[in-house]
């Protein structure tokens, strides 16, 4: 089974510098949909009522990194058997690695 992940919508993050640097991203209205199929067909939609946000981490680096460990956020999940259609929010850790696209050879720092 291979689940299909489609996102939307305009996302945000934004830091704020401290010890340790924090960081909140934000994910829009039904931003994150993973469909499965197969023996349990489900569809999982993150923020599905209203905008999210989550809070994580920042560290400076080349690249820079964002992370999330142990983040809630809120779900509707549909589908039949054996879909947890009782869930109302999902944990997820993730660590995303931040560049520049526009100058790569730059770092995204946060600092003072």
């Amino acid at each position: 089974m291979t689940p299909t992940v489609t996102t939307s919508g305009a996302w945000s993050v934004s830091m704020q510098n401290g010890a340790p640097i924090t960081a909140t991203m934000g994910l829009p209205v039904g931003g994150l949909v993973v469909q499965t199929s197969g023996l349990a067909s489900c569809t999982v939609t993150a923020a599905p009522t209203a905008p999210a946000n989550v809070g994580g981490t920042w560290a400076n680096g080349a690249p820079s990194t964002l992370t999330f460990t142990n983040v809630s956020v809120p779900v509707t999940v549909t589908g039949g058997f054996g879909c947890p259609t009782s869930a109302t929010t999902s944990t997820f850790n993730a660590v995303y690695k931040v560049t520049d696209t526009t100058d790569p050879a730059q770092q995204i720092t946060v600092g003072p």
